[in-house]
């Protein structure tokens, strides 16, 4: 169990499924929420990233540099998605533009980007 969720990773001929089930107990003001995603090839070898939080699903599409960049467009997805996901885990109703926000400029500061040499 996992910010009160449960996770199951399942592979299936290098397709990965992620389930997310929120744990069953008290839940204010909604209901329990199942979200199964999948994702070919494996997230780990793919550039596209999938969070699932216990309010939101985040999907980012890591698109290839058409130019030599200093991060794989993996790894920035990567970083990206964790940060958002945290700080929705967090704060749950947090103003998504500002959320976003700064969750590029941890990315940004983290692998020390520079606009125009950045994915």
């Amino acid at each position: 169990m996992i910010d009160d969720r449960v996770i199951v990773h399942t592979s299936y001929d290098g397709l990965t499924i992620i389930d997310s089930e929120l744990a069953t107990g008290p839940q204010p003001l909604v209901n329990p929420m199942r979200v199964t995603t999948a994702q070919l090839p494996p997230m780990d070898e793919s550039a596209d990233k999938i969070f699932v939080t216990p309010h939101a699903v985040i999907m980012l599409d890591g698109a290839s540099a058409f130019v030599p960049v200093p991060v794989p467009a993996s790894a920035y997805a990567d970083h990206l998605g964790r940060c958002l996901a945290d700080a929705l885990t967090n704060e749950p109703g947090a103003d998504l533009p500002g959320v976003l926000a700064e969750a590029i400029k941890a990315t940004a500061d983290h692998y020390s980007l520079t606009a125009g040499e950045s994915p």
